[in-house]
C-alpha cells in the first residue's frame, strides 16, 4: 500500500493555554532555535537536503503551533510523532490545517501530471463546487513540460490539492536525486474536521478525498470519520543517557565542519577530529563527578 504522511499541521489554541511541554519538546528535538522574540518563536529543522520550521505564534487572541512537512519528516525519523501529537493534545485546540500526502513512483512524471492538467483544465471538484485549475511548467529533463498543478490555489475552499512532480522539485530546489514520483497534497481545512489522530494516520482522511483526483482507493484503508474523541498517541520513555549524548551530537554543524576541513586539504578532517576530541576531554576534566 502506498505510504500516506502528513506533510504539514497548524494547530490553534486559545492565547493563554499552556504549549510549555510541546516548547520543551522542540528545544530538545530541533537542530537550532532560528529566533524568538515575543510573539512568536521558529525552531528549525533538518530532513536530509531539505530544512523546515515548527513556529509558534501568537496573537491577540490565540496561539498557533505550524509544522512545515520537512519537520514533521524529521520528527517521524527520529520515532517522536506521537510523543509531538500528544503533547499537541494536551490542550484545547483546533487542526486549522493539515496536508495529507501520497508520493506515487512512475518512470515518465512529467507524462502523469500533463494528462492530469489535460483532465482537470477546466476545474475539479472535491464538494459541489468545482475549484479553478491552475499550473506552472519549466522543461524536465526529457525537454518536455513538467510542474506543478494547483486545485483551489488562493482560494478559501475546505478541501485543495496539489499534484506535481516530486524529483523535479528536489532538483530544481535542492540539486539532490530522488526517484521519480509524482506527489498528490491535499490540504484540509478547519471547516472538514481534521484532528490529530489524522496527522499521525493520514490514510485514512486522504483517500476519503482523493477519488477527484484520479487515485483508486486501496484495499484495507479504514473509514474515514471527523474528529478523534479519546485518541491516544504513544509516547516514549525517558531517554536515556546514551540517547540524549546522541541527540546532542546530531544537533552539532556537522556537515558545516566537514565542509570546513575539506577546504582546510587533505589534513582538514584529523585536524578537526584531533581538536574536538581535546575539548571533550577539557571538558570532561572540568566536570565534578556528579557529572552536573
Amino acid at each position: 500500500m502506498r505510504e500516506v504522511f502528513c506533510d504539514w499541521l497548524d494547530v490553534t489554541y486559545a492565547k493563554g493555554e499552556a504549549l510549555d511541554g510541546v516548547r520543551a519538546f522542540l528545544s530538545e528535538f530541533c537542530d537550532e532555535v532560528e529566533w524568538s522574540r515575543e510573539d512568536s518563536t521558529q525552531y528549525a529543522f533538518r530532513h536530509g537536503v531539505e530544512t523546515g520550521s515548527v513556529r509558534i505564534e501568537r496573537s491577540r487572541t490565540v496561539e498557533r503551533v505550524s509544522a512545515s512537512g520537512a519537520s514533521l519528516a524529521r520528527i517521524r525519523a527520529i520515532g517522536v510523532l506521537g510523543e509531538y501529537l500528544g503533547l499537541l493534545g494536551d490542550a484545547p485546540h483546533n487542526v486549522t490545517r493539515l496536508d495529507a500526502t501520497c508520493d506515487v513512483p512512475t518512470a515518465n512524471p512529467g507524462r502523469v501530471i500533463r494528462s492530469h492538467y489535460r483532465a482537470t483544465r477546466d476545474g475539479l471538484a472535491f464538494g459541489r463546487k468545482a475549484l479553478k485549475t491552475s499550473k506552472l511548467w519549466s522543461p524536465g529533463i526529457d525537454g518536455l513540460d513538467t510542474g506543478t498543478v494547483w486545485h483551489g490555489y488562493g482560494s478559501d475552499a475546505k478541501v485543495k490539492a496539489k499534484v506535481y512532480d516530486k524529483g523535479h522539485q528536489m532538483l530544481e530546489r535542492y540539486a539532490a536525486v530522488v526517484p521519480p514520483a509524482v506527489r498528490y497534497e491535499l490540504t484540509f481545512r478547519r471547516e472538514v474536521g481534521a484532528s490529530l489522530r489524522d496527522a499521525y494516520q493520514p490514510a485514512p482522511i486522504f483517500w476519503h478525498h482523493a477519488s477527484p483526483l484520479g487515485l483508486k482507493r486501496p484495499s484495507g484503508v479504514p473509514e474515514w470519520s471527523p474528529g478523534a474523541i479519546g485518541c491516544v498517541f504513544p509516547r516514549r520513555e525517558a531517554p536515556t543517557a546514551y540517547e540524549r549524548a546522541l541527540r546532542a551530537v546530531e544537533r552539532l554543524p556537522l556537515l558545516d565542519l566537514a565542509r570546513l576541513a575539506r577546504e582546510v586539504g587533505p589534513e582538514g578532517v584529523a585536524v578537526i577530529q584531533r581538536h574536538l576530541g581535546k575539548q571533550l576531554q577539557q571538558i570532561l576534566d572540568d566536570l565534578p563527578e556528579n557529572g552536573t
